[in-house]
């Protein structure tokens, strides 16, 4: 609880938001119990490959590194339908697929019996002595993304995590804790051909050359901080606070050079520079200038307050410090294992030729915001009383009513273990009494 407690508290001193509330009995249950689950996915044969003990990689580092990465990820789902056959195959198990559930069963008591579902445009039901809610997150649910106040934002959820369980659960009167708030990544782009699907991402947290500017053309943060990953919940915080979630990335010609030369790319996954070169064609998301003011006038923000940030900002490059945010030429950074690594190159550079600036919004990853559960699964009421025969599982349990406003890195994989196995036994449990 150590890393929870002091990383809520710099969400709290970052923000000033202080009343917010998680249930620690979730944070402490998993601390107890992930060590036995993933001693459980190593007995059914998961092949976790060579696991290397770290720390996370953009977030702040944990008090110790007790990251424990496994690179053969792509085994957890074979090694668990593997494991779930026998089940299937002896008949205590059945696994429909293509079925549209539609809602909850609810009886006169609140209890829940069921599902109801579409089934070739037919209306069917499904009745059981208890139901796990195990449907994700919303990143494709814009009403309930609204909740946490971002209007514009794109996702890497997969495209069927349209909140179904959430508004289920909260029509049978289970609360939603933390809807308010979610866990974004910095710099997406979204245009009209992707709309909500993340595709193009700037990799802010590996470059030092660019600046941030918002609809009114000025700077309002040090873009790179010390290179540890301190300061990157900071940083992508400016995301959601900036006026319609967008902020505007700018790079010059001069710096797209230097990284080209380097082998390095601006944008995630575009070694060969291909995304870049459709967007600045698209010229939807990226507003390309022979100088800033030209760059500004054509992505629709105040150009003289543009040019004079770039300005004033080359100007801090020459001096060697940032007067305004304190940034510096930083050339060792911290690696994921606690090492200094030198990037053999400057971080602050520059603005010179031609200036391109990238319309970018927050990107969603995990939503945070979910079910309100106790240490059994189950879903808990307004007054925190369980509705008999709900639970939740996964991602819908929201990551903030477990560990808070603050990023832990490693839990969500292993979330998709812990939480499981809390709602197994709880149903487990819960049907059992009733017999």
């Amino acid at each position: 609880m150590k890393d929870v407690d002091r990383l809520n508290a710099g969400y709290v001193e970052r923000t000033g938001i202080d009343d917010y509330w998680f249930n620690r009995d979730l944070a402490i249950y998993f601390g107890d119990t992930m060590g036995e689950v993933t001693n459980f996915a190593d007995e059914i044969g998961v092949d976790f490959g060579e696991r290397k003990l770290s720390n996370p990689t953009l977030y702040e580092p944990h008090d110790v590194m007790r990251v424990l990465s496994g690179g053969n990820r792509a085994s957890y789902t074979d090694a668990i339908v593997n494991a779930l056959q026998e089940f299937a195959d002896n008949g205590q198990l059945q696994i429909v697929t293509n079925v549209n559930v539609t809602g909850l069963i609810q009886e006169e008591d609140k209890s829940i019996t069921g599902v109801t579902y579409d089934l070739n445009g037919e209306s069917k039901s499904y009745s059981s002595k208890a139901v796990v809610l195990a449907t994700g997150g919303y990143g494709y649910n814009e009403d309930l993304v609204a909740r946490a106040g971002l209007k514009n934002y794109t996702t890497s959820s997969p495209t069927f995590q349209t909140g179904d369980g959430y508004i289920w659960a909260e029509e049978a009167g289970a609360a939603l804790k933390n809807m308010d708030f979610i866990t974004t990544y910095a710099a997406g782009i979204k245009t009209s051909e992707t709309g909500l699907t993340q595709t193009y991402a700037i990799r802010v947290k590996e470059l030092g050359d660019i600046i941030f500017v918002n609809s009114d053309g000025v700077r309002f943060i040090d873009e790179f901080g010390p290179g540890d990953g301190s300061t990157y919940d900071a940083i992508t915080y400016q995301w959601k606070v900036q006026k319609d979630n967008y902020v505007y990335i700018a790079v010059s010609q001069s710096q797209i050079d230097a990284m080209k030369e380097r082998g390095q790319s601006l944008l995630s996954n575009d070694s060969d520079w291909a995304k870049f070169d459709k967007l600045v064609a698209d010229g939807e998301a990226v507003f390309k200038g022979a100088n800033a003011q030209e760059a500004a006038e054509k992505a629709g923000i105040d150009a003289e307050a543009f040019a004079a940030a770039v300005e004033k900002y080359n100007g801090y490059v020459d001096a060697g410090l940032d007067e305004d945010f304190g940034r510096t030429n930083i050339t060792t950074v911290k690696s994921s294992s606690g090492e200094m690594v030198d990037l053999g190159r400057d971080t602050f550079t520059k603005l010179e030729g031609d200036i391109y600036l990238f319309r970018t919004t927050p990107s969603i990853m995990i939503c945070a915001g979910g079910i309100d559960v106790n240490t059994k699964g189950q879903a808990l009421d307004e007054n925190r009383e369980p509705i008999p025969g709900l639970y939740a599982a996964g991602e819908i349990i929201g990551m903030a009513n477990a560990f808070g406003r603050t990023t832990i890195g490693g839990v969500g994989n292993t979330g998709t273990y812990v939480w499981g196995k809390m709602a197994g036994d709880g149903v487990a449990e819960y049907v059992a009494e009733l017999k």
